[in-house]
């Protein structure tokens, strides 16, 4: 905490220059290495200034600045930090590998975040190691499908807990020899066009 506020102080008033100007997919940002002494070891901060997130971030702030009774030296100030994040290694890195490494980090992060609250990772009941490494397995496969599907309907209006108990309601007639699948409702055929699920009208349970 005491480097990211020294780095700021020092640096973020002259941090948007063209020199210090990147970009990575439709991301843009200001980034600048700044060599630190960390307990006798040089450290380096890459600070930087998302100009995505800072929009961002500053359009909530207006939107409740007035309801919190801000001055406009609060929203001035709170304003600073909007978008800047800094990233500290041991190593240098290529100033054009900084954001995917950045943003590889917030994948990371969500991907965990997934594990602990979707796929029931935690807290571990378990007595053996060799049933932790399976439950650990079986977690994270279960976050990486959950991820995908995140990333296949972000642009729809489902989220991976809806399109599932929207599936659940598919009805069939079970016989002695086959399963008739019942006609689907129009937001399970959604579910199924996006991820391009053909459903079968018949299953023969002698097959299965």
């Amino acid at each position: 905490t005491n480097m990211y506020k020294s780095v700021t102080e020092a640096y973020l008033p002259d941090l948007q220059k063209e020199e210090n100007f990147v970009s990575y997919n439709a991301r843009y940002a200001y980034v600048k290495r700044v060599d630190v002494d960390y307990y006798g070891h040089t450290a380096y901060v890459y600070l930087g200034l998302d100009k995505a997130m800072q929009s961002l971030e500053s359009s909530k702030l207006f939107a409740r600045a007035k309801g919190k009774k801000m001055t406009d030296k609060d929203v001035h100030d709170a304003m600073t930090s909007q978008g800047v994040f800094a990233l500290v290694s041991s190593r240098p890195i290529a100033h054009d590998k900084v954001l995917p490494f950045y943003y590889t980090r917030q994948q990371i992060e969500q991907v965990f975040d997934i594990c602990k609250n979707n796929t029931n990772m935690l807290p571990l009941r378990v007595q053996k190691e060799e049933t932790f490494r399976g439950h650990l397995l079986i977690a994270f496969l279960a976050s990486v499908v959950v991820r995908m599907l995140q990333q296949d309907i972000r642009k729809t209006a489902y989220t991976p807990e809806s399109a599932w108990q929207i599936l659940r309601n598919q009805k069939c007639k079970v016989f002695e020899d086959c399963v008739i699948t019942q006609e689907a409702t129009k937001k399970a055929n959604d579910v199924y066009k996006l991820f391009k699920i053909k459903v079968p009208k018949k299953v023969d349970i002698l097959n299965l």
